[in-house]
Parts: structure tokens; C-alpha cells; sequence
């Protein structure tokens, strides 16, 4: 009767092949285990609003703090980045004459959540013109962070940097706004000036072309030989 035989730990150990085999199959476990979770991506789709102006110029630069890599891609109304899981991230938004925007995201997450794979996280950025006399100091730091939240199992806002922040924000895009209204009704004024002036211009083009032709027909006329 074949009775079979219970090892414990030390035994195993002890066993030279089963070495061979723990030294071998150990390490290979862990390498194929951290192999998957760097190919794990978080997809994140953005949309990007450019406050009167459009989308030329516009780039998107993508730095990695985690493995020093830095990417810069065009920006347009619709895009989607693919993240390293297991990465610390800038995202800056920017187009010359427009204020600069960055977003701090960070995609590390424990290893059992990130096997899984997660959504897509989506957000909105809008860019505003930069202008004179206004305060932009607090846009030197990211407007907002994202990363991992164990009480939601998914990636979220920092509510805690962003409650920090949100003042000097909006103190910032309310004296944006404030520009972008005076701007919008200067322009409106010069349409409305240059409408005025058209019906005068056009008036004063026909008194000259009138003028030119009764000066032509002043003229002496040439001999055809």
C-alpha cells in the first residue's frame, strides 16, 4: 500500500533538486508578476477647450517623473493618453499666448487592484488667454491631482489639494473672465465702427471711379493709323 508522504518547509529545503527548482521558479513567479503589472495602461480620455482661440500650436507634453521619459503630442478638441500603471505624471496643456495647465497624475496602484485593469478616466481641460495684470502665479502648480483611491478601488480627484487650491483658482479665472468681457466688447465696438465707416468707404470709391471716367472722357483722343 502506497502511503503518501507529507513534506514540511525544512525538508524541502533540504532536498538539493527542490533548490534547483525553488531558485529558479521563485524569481521567474515575481519577474512575469511585475512584467504585467508594467504593461497594465490607464487610458485616459481628454477633452480640451481652447477659450477663444483655436487649436493651432497647441501640444501636450507628457512627462513620466518615474522613468525620466518625456513625450509631447499635439493637442486637439479630443484625445486620449495611455499611462503607465505604476508611473508619477505631469500633463502640461499649452499654446503660445494662453496660460499653461498641468496635471499632476500618478498611477500607482496596489497589484491586485491594477490586474484587474481599470476605466477610463476622463477630464477637461480649457486653456484662456494670458493677460496683462492678471495674477497667474497659482497656475505654476497643477491645477488638479489624480490618482489612486482605496475607498472608491478606482483613480479619483485629491479632493484635499483640490478644496487647496480651488481659491486661488477661482480668484485667478474670475479676473480672466473679467478681461475676456472687456476684450470681447472692445472688439464688438470696432465691428459696429468699421460697419459705419463701409457705407462712407464704398460711397467715397464711387466718387472717385465717377471722377476718373469723366476725366477720361476729357482726354483727346489718339489717331488710328
Amino acid at each position: 500500500m502506497l502511503k503518501n508522504k507529507v513534506y514540511n518547509h525544512s525538508e524541502l529545503l533540504k532536498n538539493p533538486n527542490r533548490k534547483w527548482f525553488l531558485a529558479i521558479i521563485v524569481p521567474l513567479f515575481l519577474f512575469l508578476n511585475l512584467s504585467a503589472f508594467a504593461q497594465q495602461k490607464l487610458k485616459t480620455p481628454i477633452k480640451l477647450n481652447i477659450e477663444d482661440g483655436n487649436f493651432e500650436q497647441v501640444s501636450v507634453v507628457v512627462k513620466n517623473n518615474t522613468t525620466g521619459e518625456t513625450n509631447t503630442v499635439p493637442g486637439t478638441a479630443k484625445f486620449d493618453l495611455d499611462l503607465k500603471v505604476g508611473c508619477d505624471y505631469i500633463l502640461s496643456f499649452s499654446k503660445p499666448g494662453y496660460i499653461t495647465k498641468k496635471i499632476a497624475l500618478n498611477t500607482n496602484a496596489p497589484a491586485d487592484r491594477a490586474s484587474q485593469g481599470f476605466y477610463p478616466f476622463n477630464f477637461e481641460v480649457n486653456l484662456f488667454k494670458q493677460y496683462d495684470g492678471v495674477n497667474i502665479v497659482v497656475f505654476n502648480q497643477p491645477v488638479g491631482k489624480i490618482s489612486f483611491n482605496r475607498l472608491i478601488d478606482d483613480f479619483d480627484y485629491d479632493t484635499d489639494y483640490t478644496k487647496q487650491i480651488q481659491s486661488a483658482l477661482k480668484s485667478a479665472e474670475e479676473e480672466i473672465r473679467k478681461k475676456q468681457v472687456e476684450e470681447r466688447a472692445q472688439a464688438a465696438q470696432l465691428k459696429k465702427e468699421e460697419e459705419k465707416k463701409r457705407p462712407k468707404l464704398q460711397h467715397k470709391l464711387k466718387l472717385m471711379l465717377k471722377a476718373k471716367l469723366e476725366a477720361d472722357k476729357r482726354l483727346p483722343k489718339r489717331l488710328k493709323l
